[in-house]
């Protein structure tokens, strides 16, 4: 079943599925919201300390279980109908628990275009390998739940308020982004939002990578072996996205495997629950295993398959803060999976479905904006997943499997750009 349908927008000028996007020309769209979102976080500096303390609080909190007491004691009653409504009332609190955590990690774009100002007010992270988390140490213990808010491991570090040990005046607590390395049994910190009790949501990722840095080398979070620090907890280094940083990002020594590269605009703030563009990943085959994204098995798809929202106009669309338009979906086509309502068999509205990309590709206006795309539905997407993928991803997937990235290609666009802006200079 296979649907291909024009974008809502009108546009002037389209390009050809198959061109060239190892250019990384500069998109004037993605440059202005960029700049629109450093515009906007300087309104947007809420309460950031009372926000991580009740954070750090939360995750101190036992998790909800299962089955609760007051499963036990509807189920005492004998009726059906009462242990029902019990263990219904039991997942909802645990849904909503693992909602409320997926919520806190900010989310970064895909790397479609070079930012006109990438080698001068940007950094580059090399990203390791491993499951995405978030670390909260507070009163005594520290925890790591996953990206999707499941808590992975509760655990002592030497992190402060990670421990008994640890713990000080104050009751410090602290918040990190990291990345838990199977292999050496470490934690990668690439992002900081709270350091003994401070937020540092608002504050810069110039500030943030510096405290990073040093804060951690404070404590004895890199050495493990003992009993209040059983995991290793060191930065990420953080490189100028110069041409030779992205360079020894890329492709210098490094205690960890790599799963491509983190871009953080230096003065972007931490926008947790959002999707940041100035946040950017970008990967290649020389610093990731897997630059085009695998099946269960660890296999390539034949077909690159997305997972976009049903909305209840038919239209499907992306997870973005502004959602994208990718196609429009017949109730026939929809019907074909399921979720539609009794009543009508109209497409039930919030549904998250997996399409594949067919022969026809995606057609693109200016801006990386979808015109048209050939879209073959393959069924539902589980609903815990959260989310539908963001543009971004989706079109730096589609570029990789038609003329994959490499170092060179960006180091190419890199230069071209600074010549650029030298010959404007001299003018």
């Amino acid at each position: 079943m296979s649907a291909a349908v024009a974008a809502a927008s009108s546009v002037d000028q389209v390009h050809s599925p198959r061109r060239n996007p190892r250019a990384l020309r500069p998109s004037r769209h993605a440059q202005d919201r960029r700049s629109a979102a450093l515009a906007r976080q300087q309104t947007a500096r809420d309460d950031a300390n009372d926000r991580a303390r009740k954070l750090a609080m939360a995750a101190m909190e036992p998790e909800s279980p299962t089955g609760s007491s007051q499963d036990t004691d509807m189920a005492d009653t004998g009726t059906d109908e009462r242990r029902r409504l019990a263990r219904q009332t039991s997942t909802s609190a645990a849904e909503s628990t693992r909602e409320h955590w997926a919520r806190q990690l900010m989310r970064p774009e895909w790397m479609i275009d070079i930012p006109h100002d990438l080698a001068s007010d940007w950094y580059v992270l090399p990203r390791p390998e491993g499951q995405r988390c978030l670390l909260v140490a507070a009163a005594g213990s520290t925890t790591a739940r996953s990206r999707s808010g499941v808590q992975l491991a509760r655990f002592p570090s030497a992190l402060p308020g990670g421990s008994r040990q640890t713990l000080g005046p104050g009751d410090p607590f602290c918040i990190l982004d990291a990345i838990f390395h199977q292999p050496d049994e470490t934690y990668y910190v690439m992002d900081m939002m709270c350091w003994k009790g401070q937020a540092l949501y608002g504050c810069s990722a110039e500030f943030r990578m510096f405290w990073v840095a040093s804060r951690l080398m404070e404590t004895d979070a890199a050495t493990s072996g003992c009993h209040h620090n059983p995991f290793r907890i060191v930065p990420v280094p953080a490189f100028h996205a110069s041409a030779d940083g992205l360079t020894i990002a890329h492709s210098g020594p490094a205690d960890y495997g790599r799963d491509g590269l983190l871009l953080l605009h230096k003065d972007g703030i931490y926008a947790a629950g959002a999707t940041s563009p100035l946040a950017l990943l970008w990967k290649d085959a020389g610093c990731s295993r897997h630059p085009v994204d695998t099946d269960a098995s660890g296999a390539v798809p034949l077909l690159q398959q997305v997972v976009l929202l049903h909305r209840e106009d038919g239209t499907l669309v992306t997870a973005d803060e502004e959602p994208v338009v990718v196609a429009r979906m017949s109730q026939e086509a929809a019907a074909a999976v399921g979720g539609t309502t009794p009543a009508s068999g109209a497409p039930a509205a919030g549904k998250l479905l997996r399409l594949n990309i067919g022969p026809g590709g995606i057609q693109l206006a200016e801006g990386y904006r979808p015109v048209a795309a050939d879209l073959q539905l393959a069924g539902g997407a589980h609903m815990r997943r959260g989310r539908a993928d963001i543009w971004s991803k989706i079109l730096f997937q589609y570029q990789a499997r038609r003329a994959p990235a490499n170092l060179g290609a960006l180091l190419e666009a890199l230069a071209a750009q600074d010549a650029s802006a030298l010959l404007g200079a001299r003018r």
